[in-house]
C-alpha cells in the first residue's frame, strides 16, 4: 500500500490524535513519596530504589529503539497510551484517573 493511501484512509476513518508524550506519575511512586516524606529511612526505600531503576532501564531500551529507528529501515515502533484518551480531566495519578471513569 502506497503511503499517500494509507494516510488518506488514516485519516478520514481513524479518530486519533498526536501529541507529544506526557508524564504520567504512577501510583507506587506517589504512594512510596509519600511515605518516605514522613520517614525517609523508611524499608520501602529499597524497594523504590528497584523500581526507579527498572523505569530507568525501560527508558534506556525505549530510547535505543527510537534512535535505532532512524537508521533501520525494516524497524517499526509504535507506542500508544490510550488511557489518556477518554474525555474526562487529565490527572497525572492513575489510580485518580480511573476512579473518574466510574
Amino acid at each position: 500500500m502506497k503511503y499517500k493511501t494509507y494516510f488518506k484512509y488514516f485519516s478520514q476513518h481513524c479518530n486519533f490524535a498526536f501529541r507529544c508524550p506526557r508524564t504520567d506519575v504512577c501510583d507506587y511512586c506517589t504512594k512510596i513519596n509519600k511515605i518516605l516524606v514522613e520517614n525517609p529511612n523508611d524499608v520501602k526505600k529499597l524497594e523504590y530504589a528497584i523500581h526507579k531503576r527498572k523505569f530507568a532501564r525501560h527508558q534506556e531500551i525505549k530510547n535505543y529503539l527510537l534512535a535505532r529507528v532512524k537508521t533501520d529501515n525494516t524497524l517499526l515502533v509504535v507506542e500508544f497510551d490510550y488511557s489518556q484518551n477518554f474525555t474526562v480531566p487529565k490527572l497525572n495519578v492513575n489510580r485518580q484517573f480511573y476512579k473518574r471513569l466510574l
